[in-house]
C-alpha cells in the first residue's frame, strides 16, 4: 500500500482522529464567536419587528456558549461531518490499495471519534471509560486544557462549581487565535476544507437556541425516546418525593430535579420546535454544496414530521401537566424547609404562579395559599395536604 495514501486516510488512527476533530470543532466555534456582532444585529432587527398585543418581545442577547449549548454544538457538527464521511472516506476502505491521491483529496477521511452515549438529558458525544462510564467532550477538553495538551479551547468553570465541566454554567470558547487560518487546517484534504468552510458559513448564523435544538433533535423516533427518558427520570424523582412525604422528610432536592426533568420534557415536546425550524431553514439557506445539503436533510427530519406526530402531541400534553405539578411541589418543598420563618414575598409569588398553572391543568384539589399548607401549631406540612400531594404525584 502506498504509505502516502495510508497516512492520509485516517480511518482507524484513533489518536489522530481526536486531534483532528478538535480542530474541526475549534474552527467552527471560532467562526460562530467571530460572527457574533452580525448575529446581534439580526437579533435586534427581529426584536424591533416582534410585538404581541402591542407589547414587544425581548429576545435574550447571546453571550458565551454554556456547557449544554456547547454539547449540542458538537453534536450538530459531528453529526453532519460523520454523514459526509460515510459517503466519501468510508467508501474507500475496501479499495484503499488502488485509491489515488485525487480520491483521497475528495474525501472526508476520518469520522468523529467521540461516540454518542446517554447523558442526563439525552445523548452526547463522549468517550467510554472503563466499566462503561461516559466522559463527555467538555470534560475531556477541560482535562486537556489543564494538562496543556491540545489547548484549543478555553473551558471556564463557574466560580461556585458543584458539577465540574458539565455544570450548566460552564462556558466554552476557542483558545487558538489563528483557528480560522489556513495554517490551522493545512493538513486537511481539499474536501475537508470545503466542508469546514461551508459548515462555518452556515453554523455561524445560528442562534444559541437554534444550535441547542438542532443538536438535540434528529428524527421523530429519537425525539419520542428522548422525551420518554425525561419522563422516566421524573418518575424516579416522584418516587423519592413520595417516600419523603410519607416519612415527613425534606424533599426539596428531588423536587428541584423533578422541575428540571419536566422542563426538559416540555422543551423537547414543544418549545424546541420553532428554534429547530428556524435553525434548519437557515442551514438550508446558507449551504450551497449539494452534498452538504443532502447530509443535513439525512440528519434532520422536517419539524412537522416530528412535532405534528400524535405521539409527540400526547407527550407535550403530559409534559405541560407534569411541569405545572413539579413547579408546585418545588414551591411547597421550599416553604416547608423554611417553615420556621414567614414565607418570603418572592416565594409567595412563585407559589401563586405555580398554583395558577396547576389549576389550568385541571388539578384543583391542592391549597392555593401558602398559609393553608402548614399545621398552625407544628409548622409541618398538614397531613391532608401530604396525602393529596402523594395522590396527585401518583396519578400524574
Amino acid at each position: 500500500m502506498d504509505s502516502k495514501l495510508s497516512s492520509r486516510l485516517r480511518i482507524g488512527r484513533i489518536g489522530f482522529q481526536y486531534e483532528q476533530i478538535c480542530r474541526v470543532i475549534c474552527y467552527l466555534l471560532s467562526g460562530w464567536y467571530g460572527y457574533a456582532p452580525e448575529r446581534e444585529k439580526q437579533r435586534q432587527k427581529r426584536e424591533s419587528r416582534r410585538n404581541v398585543a402591542a407589547k414587544p418581545i425581548h429576545l435574550t442577547p447571546e453571550g458565551k456558549l454554556t456547557a449544554i449549548q456547547f454539547d449540542k454544538f458538537v453534536m450538530l457538527a459531528a453529526r453532519v461531518w460523520d454523514e459526509v464521511f460515510a459517503n466519501t472516506g468510508k467508501l474507500l476502505l475496501d479499495r484503499i490499495d488502488i485509491a489515488v491521491d485525487k480520491e483521497i483529496d475528495d474525501a472526508v477521511t476520518f469520522p468523529c471519534p467521540f461516540i454518542e452515549l446517554p447523558g442526563k438529558h439525552g445523548p452526547g458525544r463522549a468517550i467510554r471509560r472503563p466499566k462503561g462510564r461516559a466522559e463527555f467532550v467538555i470534560s475531556v477538553l477541560l482535562k486537556l486544557q489543564q494538562e496543556e495538551l491540545l489547548p484549543y479551547f478555553d473551558v471556564v468553570l463557574p466560580k461556585t462549581n458543584s458539577a465540574g465541566a458539565t455544570d450548566p454554567r460552564t462556558t466554552v470558547e476557542p483558545a487558538v487565535p489563528l483557528a480560522m487560518s489556513d495554517e490551522f487546517i493545512a493538513d486537511f484534504t481539499a474536501r475537508e476544507k470545503r466542508v469546514l468552510f461551508e459548515l462555518n458559513h452556515a453554523i455561524r448564523t445560528l442562534s444559541a437556541s437554534g444550535i441547542r435544538a438542532l443538536g438535540t433533535h434528529t428524527t421523530l423516533r429519537k425525539t419520542e425516546e428522548d422525551i420518554q427518558r425525561e419522563f422516566d427520570w421524573v418518575k424516579r424523582q416522584v418516587d423519592l418525593i413520595i417516600d419523603a412525604l410519607e416519612s415527613s422528610e425534606p424533599f426539596d432536592a428531588p423536587a428541584q430535579e423533578m422541575v428540571e426533568f419536566a422542563d426538559e420534557a416540555c422543551r423537547k415536546s414543544f418549545r424546541n420546535r420553532y428554534d429547530y425550524r428556524d435553525g434548519l431553514n437557515r442551514l438550508h439557506a446558507e449551504l450551497t454544496d449539494p452534498e452538504l445539503k443532502t447530509a443535513v436533510r439525512n440528519c434532520h427530519a422536517a419539524p412537522e414530521d416530528i412535532w405534528d406526530a400524535a405521539a409527540i402531541k400526547r407527550q407535550s400534553t403530559r409534559a405541560t401537566r407534569m411541569s405545572a405539578l413539579a413547579q408546585y411541589v418545588r414551591s411547597v418543598a421550599t416553604i416547608v424547609t423554611q417553615s420556621d420563618r414567614p414565607v418570603a414575598p418572592k416565594e409567595k409569588e412563585r407559589f401563586a404562579g405555580a398554583s395558577t398553572e396547576l389549576r389550568k391543568q385541571g388539578i384543583s384539589t391542592l391549597p392555593d395559599a401558602p398559609d393553608d399548607l402548614l399545621d398552625s401549631s407544628s409548622r409541618m406540612l398538614r397531613a391532608d395536604v401530604r396525602s393529596q400531594l402523594c395522590h396527585e404525584l401518583k396519578s400524574n
